[in-house]
């Protein structure tokens, strides 16, 4: 029963964890109040189990498929969500010191697509590759050229619809065409004021509203897929890095992943539980690390902050229909949690967390109809369905007074 009582602690604690990060964003856009104690975004709805841990996740266009690509760099997997069986796994490293780091579908959803960080030689590097999602053999590989012994790092990589993106080189953009994977233009290089170029290390892509938006350490660039052109760069934070992108589909808005620096606003607490006492763990002020920003499209105005305390952002998604927003956090020296969060977008209300102690979540996605999340926490991918909230807990037996023993009667 304690600790049935400690866990209902922490999990208080935790929200006030998070609710000190949200009231420390002075001249930020209000956030809505948080519950008292987190409860999961949704439904648990079944565990996949891969070989490896996964760094990146993706859906198919009909959702009957998940893929993940493998913590190693070189697995490529895909399961059926229905039967929660995997159907192949792949070693997809074609070339010597090639990694898979990212994943997606092809639009007609026939193939996955992975990027790969290597060192170019005097032919063409190779920047994707396509994989069969029946068998996963290699259909095709697509090339992007590059300069004798530059490190292609196309780890950054972002398809949408029929144009995908890729960093190559680490500090240019090649935009290919997916129906015959041809290279349509070369964004870039982008350089700072010292006309230094810059390493871009996230990217995201929004087709329709003609925008590519890429980053380098903690600036943003928008780039306009038409003509190549820079449209806007702004400072997302202000230091550090910025550790992912994600267009939102409703209204073109770019969400940010980042961190804040020591010593910085808003303030948090490190998480430090005691299990083997039974009073409450008493919070140790630190700077806040977790700070997910939404900007609207075009124009540097920060229209919302999503803030977390501490945990070391890890991955950011978008719900399709534009109406969440999730992130997940591993543990570093400031917290000994891993979780997963979802907000409201428009209101920045907290829509649901999970908690993990050991190992951390790092990818997520959503499903294309919005009403899934996948997440993966260690070797195994979690399925919520956030259609159905989990039900509540129990209530805990009421405790049972033992009457004292009766005294002895003295004579």
């Amino acid at each position: 029963m304690a600790t049935a009582a400690l866990r209902r602690v922490s999990k208080v604690l935790w929200a006030g964890l998070v609710a000190a990060g949200l009231a420390g964003c002075a001249g930020q856009p209000a956030q809505a109040p948080l519950p008292a104690v987190l409860t999961a975004p949704g439904t648990e709805i079944s565990r996949l189990t891969a070989p490896e841990a996964p760094q990146a996740l993706a859906w198919s266009p009909d959702a009957s498929l998940l893929a993940a690509a493998g913590s190693s760099g070189t697995q490529v997997m895909i399961w059926n969500t229905a039967s929660g069986r995997m159907q192949w796994k792949a070693n997809r490293a074609a070339v010597t010191g090639a990694a898979a780091t990212d994943i997606a579908f092809t639009r007609d959803g026939l193939s996955v697509a992975t990027p790969f960080v290597g060192v170019a030689t005097d032919a063409p590097e190779v920047a994707l590759t396509l994989l069969s999602v029946l068998n996963g053999k290699v259909m095709r590989t697509v090339m992007g050229k590059e300069p004798r012994g530059a490190v292609n790092q196309a780890h950054a990589f972002a398809l949408d619809g029929d144009v995908a993106a890729v960093v190559l080189g680490g500090t240019r953009i090649g935009l290919f065409e997916t129906q015959r994977w041809r290279l349509l233009r070369t964004i870039g290089p982008g350089v700072d004021k010292a006309g230094r170029e810059l390493t871009y290390s996230a990217i995201a892509l929004d087709r329709r509203r003609d925008r590519l938006a890429v980053a380098a350490g903690p600036m943003v660039q928008i780039w306009s897929l038409t003509d190549g052109q820079l449209v806007t760069e702004y400072p997302a934070y202000a230091s550090g890095a910025v550790s992912g992108l994600a267009f939102s589909p409703a209204d073109g808005s770019l969400l940010t992943g980042g961190t804040l620096p020591d010593g910085g606003s808003p303030a948090d607490y490190r998480w430090n539980p005691l299990p083997d006492k039974a009073s409450p763990p008493k919070p140790q002020a630190v700077a806040a690390r977790l700070l997910v920003r939404r900007w609207a499209a075009d124009s540097k105005s920060l229209m919302q902050t999503y803030a977390m305390g501490a945990g070391a952002p890890q991955d950011i998604a978008v719900s399709p229909d534009g109406q969440r927003v999730a992130v997940t956090a591993g543990k570093t020296d400031r917290t000994e949690k891993g979780f997963v969060m979802v907000w409201d977008l428009a209101s920045g209300a907290l829509t649901g967390g999970v908690v993990h102690d050991d190992p951390a979540p790092a990818a997520l996605a959503f499903s294309p109809d919005s009403s899934r999340l996948a997440y993966s926490v260690g070797k195994e991918v979690v399925l919520l369905d956030l259609t159905r909230l989990p039900p509540p807990p129990p209530p805990e037996p009421a405790p049972v007074e033992v009457p004292a023993a009766p005294q002895p009667i003295s004579p």
